[in-house]
């Protein structure tokens, strides 16, 4: 059976993180905040069911987005990244300005 963890938002809405979408080393604590992109969500009972994903390709690329604050300014874009669960990420970006220093 696969193990899935699942989490509560603020408002109640449940949150469901499968073991397929889980980076193979993670460790989760009750009441830790999880980081993750949304996958699917789904309406089961007239209500939303939320797939999230630790393991999408988009979530390297908006994790360092929040962390960096020169992607975040838009100073360099990150144009894909090719990363698999616990393996080195590889990124290729373009910084949007030359930086000299004379």
């Amino acid at each position: 059976m696969e193990k899935e963890v699942l989490l509560l938002d603020d408002e109640g809405n449940e949150l469901i993180l499968p073991k397929s979408e889980q980076i193979p080393t993670d460790y989760f604590k009750k009441g830790e905040n999880v980081r993750a992109v949304v996958k699917k969500v789904e309406l089961k009972n007239n209500s939303p069911l939320i797939i999230l994903s630790r393991t999408h390709p988009s979530f390297l690329a908006k994790l360092l987005e929040i962390e960096v604050p020169e992607i975040f300014d838009g100073l360099i874009v990150i144009k894909r990244s090719c990363a698999s669960p616990a393996k080195e990420p590889k990124l290729p970006w373009n910084p949007m300005t030359t930086v000299s220093t004379p």
